[in-house]
């Protein structure tokens, strides 16, 4: 922990450290420092006068397993999160102190992801008093740098911001490896008693469950904020704003055409789901959908897609000369919890439609719990409504996948029918899975067809749908002619 200034010195590793540091710590055993040096020895520093460091960078036994996880959370460089801020702010309240900081050490740095007080955002990790923290993970008190032989030279302490105490505990992630440290400072010499440590730790296991939520929540598709792969409108980040904006009947259903290959009929629609954005205008799926999945409030979308699209059919049916069915997603949440198959079928009673009418796309992800999914997929099917193995060829959706899910059909993933026209092993691949989808009688349908020559490939290898820019853009109003006039595509890989 510490600012740093100065001209532009390379930090000098040569010289080991042979005595231990007399640090004033709060753990129940004494400290043995592991005696190594920084991975990295380029520093860059801010102008200045010339930064005061310690001697020597102390590093973590497991460093480089400890960085490795540190990387996996991308926390580092990421943009301002309120939820962080809130947190820091109220250890330096609890602890009445003029500044506190949630610190992560990297290799030759520790970068702040939110502070209290004139603390700069980053600083040398031979100038992070954090960095101890971390080598050992455990607390440390150190009640007066001025007094200290390790810390009384650091440029944070004899010039700005004045450093004179400091308290901070180890940040420990999920897989068992210190991250960095929560800690508090003052101007004036202090000593933080067990009460204050007891209140900093808390804290920081707080700052470690956010942590863990950030990068469970970017395994399930949910980039983190500020990053290049964040497409997110700011308003699905807050629950409470989608659970409002669904009350509100903000979010619909546009409609794809799904059509038979070898004659170009259109035979149903798939429903995609929308947020008609009071402020932003129709957003697509990448605009909020990620956030959704995260959590339980995906069932409430599935259901509002379901209703809007059960509500559309009986207009779609209208204009049409052959019977159509809609097709819709279920989440995985919504596909294995208890009580699955009542709903849907519930929703057709309502809606006084048959069974016959309506598909369901089973998400790759909802291969979890497969004793509820089955359960719930065989009711369904039993009840004549098609269920369809989604996103075929990536993900769990595998070979045994078709042997062990109770499904009718298979969608062909896009990632596979894009590649077809000039891929010659992925179009005798998805033929080879096409083929196997008959042999076990399970009707094919191709997804993200985008151009004429894919089509006619997929017309070759005796695929039995397909759906995708070609044949139409999704959308709230979609036409219904029986045979299906095929347009150019403005968006490709839309959905």
């Amino acid at each position: 922990m510490g600012a740093r200034t100065g001209s532009q010195p390379r930090y000098n590793a040569s010289p080991p450290l042979h005595r231990k540091p007399s640090l004033e710590v709060t753990t129940v055993s004494s400290i043995r420092w592991p005696l190594h040096h920084a991975l990295s020895g380029s520093d860059t520093f801010s102008a200045g006068r010339a930064s005061r460091t310690m001697d020597a960078v102390r590093l973590h036994p497991q460093e480089l397993e400890r960085l490795a996880s540190l990387r996996s959370y991308a926390i580092l460089d990421s943009t301002p999160e309120p939820v962080y801020d809130r947190l820091v702010q109220l250890a330096a309240t609890l602890l009445h102190a003029p500044m506190a900081a949630l610190s992560f050490v990297d290799s030759d740095r520790q970068w702040h992801k939110a502070s209290v007080g004139p603390l700069q955002a980053s600083a040398a990790r031979s100038a992070s008093i954090c960095s101890d923290v971390v080598a050992v993970e455990q607390s440390l008190v150190v009640p007066d740098t001025h007094r200290h032989p390790r810390y009384r030279e650091l440029s944070s302490v004899i010039g700005a911001p004045g450093i004179r105490a400091y308290a901070g505990v180890p940040v420990i992630g999920r897989d068992g490896l210190a991250l960095g440290a929560l800690c508090v400072l003052d101007t004036t010499p202090r000593h933080y008693g067990p009460t204050e440590l007891q209140t900093l730790t808390a804290l920081a296991e707080q700052a470690a469950a956010l942590l863990d939520l950030r990068r469970s929540d970017e395994q399930q598709g949910l980039a983190p904020l500020g990053t290049s792969e964040d497409r997110l409108v700011a308003e699905a980040r807050d629950p409470r704003a989608l659970r409002r904006a669904l009350t509100r009947g903000e979010f619909t259903a546009h409609f794809q055409p799904i059509v038979r290959l070898h004659d170009d009929q259109v035979v149903g629609h798939e429903a995609l789901a929308r947020w008609q954005h009071p402020q932003h205008g129709l957003l697509t799926p990448e605009r909020f959908l990620p956030a959704f999945e995260t959590g339980e409030l995906i069932c409430a979308l599935d259901a509002a897609v379901l209703e809007h699209a059960l509500n559309a059919l009986p207009r779609l049916r209208a204009t049409a000369s052959a019977p159509l069915h809609v097709a819709v997603n279920l989440s995985a949440r919504e596909l294995t919890a208890p009580g699955a198959a009542a709903r849907v079928l519930a929703a057709l009673d309502r809606h006084d439609l048959p069974s016959s009418c309506l598909a369901v796309e089973v998400t790759e992800s909802a291969m979890s719990k497969p004793l509820i999914r089955d359960r719930e997929l065989r009711q369904l099917r039993e009840r004549g409504i098609t269920v369809l193995l989604d996103d075929y060829g990536t993900g769990y959706a595998n070979l045994l996948a078709l042997l062990d899910t109770p499904a009718t059909g298979l969608k062909l993933d896009r990632s596979l029918v894009s590649r077809i026209a000039s891929d010659r092993r992925a179009r005798r691949l998805l033929g080879r899975v096409a083929a196997a989808g008959r042999d076990l009688g399970l009707t094919t349908v191709a997804e993200g067809v985008e151009d004429r020559s894919t089509a006619s490939l997929l017309r070759e290898l005796d695929v039995d749908l397909a759906q995708g820019y070609f044949y139409g853009r999704p959308s709230a109003a979609p036409r219904t002619a029986t045979t299906c006039t095929t347009t150019t595509p403005d968006h490709p890989g839309s959905s």
